[in-house]
C-alpha cells in the first residue's frame, strides 16, 4: 500500500494534494464496502452448513483484479515520469 500511495500522491499538484488524498481515501472506503457486498452475493453458505460455496471464485477474482491493477499502475507510473507533467 505504501508504494502505491506514494505513486498516487504524485498525481495532483501540490496545492490540491490534501483534497485529492481525502477524496482518494473516501473512494477506497467505498470500494472496500462494495467489495464486501459483492463477496456476500457470490459466496454462499447453503443450508446453514459449515462449507462455503464459490469461495474459490473470489480468489480467482482477486488475482484478476490484482493483475489489472498492476497494468493500471504501470500506466500511472508512465504518466508521472512523462516530461509534460505540470509542476
Amino acid at each position: 500500500m505504501i508504494p502505491l500511495t506514494a505513486l498516487v500522491a504524485g498525481l495532483p499538484n501540490l496545492q490540491v494534494r490534501g483534497a485529492f488524498m481525502s477524496i482518494n481515501a473516501s473512494f477506497q472506503q467505498i470500494a472496500g464496502g462494495f467489495a464486501v457486498l459483492l463477496d456476500g452475493f457470490i459466496t454462499v453458505q447453503p443450508g446453514g452448513g459449515l462449507s462455503l460455496n464459490n469461495f474459490d471464485f473470489i480468489g480467482y477474482l482477486i488475482v484478476l483484479v490484482s493483475v489489472l491493477n498492476i497494468f493500471i499502475l504501470g500506466k500511472v507510473n508512465m504518466i508521472l515520469k512523462s516530461p509534460t507533467k505540470d509542476a
